[in-house]
């Protein structure tokens, strides 16, 4: 690119660097390298949300002005399939699930989470009908997701998919009591967002990138305490708890757009062809 043409880029998050022990050493490196060739030729660095450019200032002492941010939005399509197929070959209920859709790694807290459920079915017993449903490929830190589910011995109740499609992804959500993302960084949160658009109550961590992005829609927990995440899944079982959340998240996923998004990159890109 000639150097009399602005460069401008999007830095989704730095999660890397404020949360190193949820990755592999290598990949941790290598995103420090392009982060950093990134932030040294860009005139302007597009970010998803506030948080990711705060950190950006603080840990990387970027200048304010040089950050915009551009909000991101919903992708997974609402199904209007019947999912009685799926749920079946999963062999789960409808509102007797809980749900979590992401990459199943040390990064999205899925050790947690599994412990959480399994302290919340020794409360309620072997007969109590609720599963935890898993769905994504595994990432860093497989191994210790799968002891941990042997030494919870929740083996008979984890359905992990593997990889969903949008369409199951979208049943899922549909069906589910609850959905479930206690991830200890995120650059911004599209799938707490496409569980609101869904219909399904959240519960994800109280960091700042998603009381940023949930507002009020969502009850946020500690992403370290196994005993709070497992309190708010068994609030979730209450029908008027869930109702109010699912109510909330309709009004909540209201405020975002792809159309906003692309404003405001407009915006950015104008603005940096004016940089000389």
């Amino acid at each position: 690119t000639p150097k009399s043409n602005p460069v401008v880029t999007t830095i989704h998050d730095v999660a890397f660097a404020m949360n190193p022990q949820g990755y592999d050493p290598a990949s941790c490196q290598r995103q420090e390298l392009a982060v950093r060739s990134a932030i040294r030729r860009a005139k302007i660095l597009l970010t998803p949300s506030n948080a990711t450019k705060a950190d950006l200032e603080s840990h990387y002492h970027v200048a304010s002005d040089r950050i915009v941010v551009t909000p991101l939005a919903p992708t997974t399509p609402k199904s209007n399939s019947d999912a009685s197929e799926l749920l079946r070959k999963l062999q789960i209920g409808k509102q007797q699930y809980v749900l979590s859709i992401s990459r199943l790694e040390k990064k999205k807290n899925t050790a947690l989470l599994i412990r959480a459920f399994a302290q919340l079915k020794r409360k309620f017993g072997a007969g109590n009908p609720l599963v935890l449903v898993l769905a994504g490929s595994f990432g860093y830190g497989e191994q210790e997701i799968r002891r941990v589910i042997d030494e919870e011995k929740m083996t008979d109740f984890v359905r992990l998919t593997g990889y969903v499609s949008d369409e199951d992804a979208s049943m899922l959500l549909q069906n589910a009591m609850c959905f479930v993302f206690p991830s200890v960084a995120e650059g911004f949160g599209i799938p707490v967002l496409e569980a609101m658009e869904h219909g399904a109550p959240v519960i994800t961590s109280n960091i700042a990138v998603m009381r940023e992005v949930c507002g009020n829609a969502a009850v946020l927990v500690s992403p370290n305490d196994v005993s709070a995440l497992s309190s708010a899944i068994e609030s979730m079982m209450n029908t008027e708890v869930r109702e109010d959340y699912r109510a909330r998240g309709f009004v909540q996923v209201q405020k975002f757009s792809w159309e906003i998004t692309a404003t405001e990159t407009w915006r950015a890109l104008r603005r940096a062809a004016a940089i000389r």
